[in-house]
């Protein structure tokens, strides 16, 4: 495939998750926005037989190698920022801030999480990946000197969502009551003591389908293991659940109708969303895609007892 198609296709098919991933699709196809959708449905299925070829996620702290090498990467942020759809693939693939990491603001001062996504959000910066230490990336912020408003306004929305997500690690899931398709119940006491991975999803959106392949692995993986459950929520009703579970398997528990739970307890309003909660029914992890949950389900697994 021609690579700047490729890379024009990645930018703009990321930023329609970004805008439109929590839209039930009837609510926005009408006129311009069914153009749209789409452009970008055909440029995704243009660069679904390329998922191989994208740079993996980076893996949490606790999975690289002791005998990783540290490495220093070259940069040249005026190459990236010259347009919007170069600086999306590179900060896709290579910042992407559900992860671990080091943070520096923009005078190469050490800063922790928290404050370096408040200057993404708030401050004319943008996140580049200078090194890796001991298996940790290293972000540093930088001023570009220049106005950038598609590019600022889109990083300061990923960090946002990224914040809302870190402040959500470390509280408790909030009491719940689910029965799934086949009659299974979940409540908080039941499920103490095991992992318990969350899918939040709805029909109509197209990332959320767009993993089932990647969340079924997963759960193939896992399949030995009692110790860990994988459950999605869903915001469609039972029988369209049923209907549209026929012709594409998904091997998470799912539970029907529970939009409510997902927007007034958990406060989800971007989709697919995936929760991590510990075995004390604490979150330890929020992150918008299977591929960036993975290492750190891999990290809790290890810990458990047995393992």
């Amino acid at each position: 495939m021609n690579k700047k198609l490729l890379l024009h296709c990645t930018g703009y098919y990321r930023l329609f998750r970004l805008r439109y991933a929590r839209i039930p699709q009837k609510q926005f196809l009408p006129g311009y926005c069914r153009n749209r959708y789409w452009a970008f449905i055909f440029c995704w299925s243009l660069l679904s037989c390329h998922y191989e070829d994208r740079q993996p996620a980076a893996v949490a702290k606790g999975d690289m190698l002791a005998t990783a090498p540290d490495e220093n990467y070259t940069i040249h942020p005026e190459e990236i920022l010259k347009d919007y759809d170069r600086w999306y693939a590179y900060t896709y693939d290579k910042v992407p801030l559900s992860q671990d990491f080091i943070g520096l603001d923009a005078d190469s001062n050490r800063i922790d999480k928290r404050t370096f996504l408040h200057q993404l959000i708030t401050e004319d910066v943008i996140a580049f990946r200078i090194r890796l230490v001991q298996g940790m990336p290293v972000y540093k912020l930088y001023k570009p000197g220049r106005h950038l408003d598609n590019i600022r306004s889109t990083a300061a929305q990923l960090a946002s969502i990224e914040m809302k997500n870190f402040q959500m690690e470390g509280a408790l899931l909030p009491e719940f009551r689910f029965t799934d398709l086949n009659g299974q119940s979940y409540t908080n006491e039941a499920v103490k003591g095991k992992l318990l991975v969350l899918k939040c999803w709805f029909i109509h959106c197209v990332a959320c389908v767009q993993e089932f392949p990647d969340c079924n692995a997963l759960v193939d993986a896992y399949k030995d293991r009692k110790d860990v459950l994988f459950v999605s929520l869903a915001i469609d009703k039972k029988k369209e659940l049923e209907a549209f579970l026929k012709t594409r398997a998904l091997r998470y528990a799912v539970i029907p109708e529970t939009g409510p739970f997902m927007v007034d307890k958990l406060h989800i309003n971007s989709y697919p969303t995936h929760i991590l909660i510990g075995p004390d029914g604490k979150i330890l992890k929020v992150v918008s895609s299977i591929d960036q949950l993975k290492p750190f389900l891999k990290r809790a697994a290890g810990r458990l007892p047995g393992h």
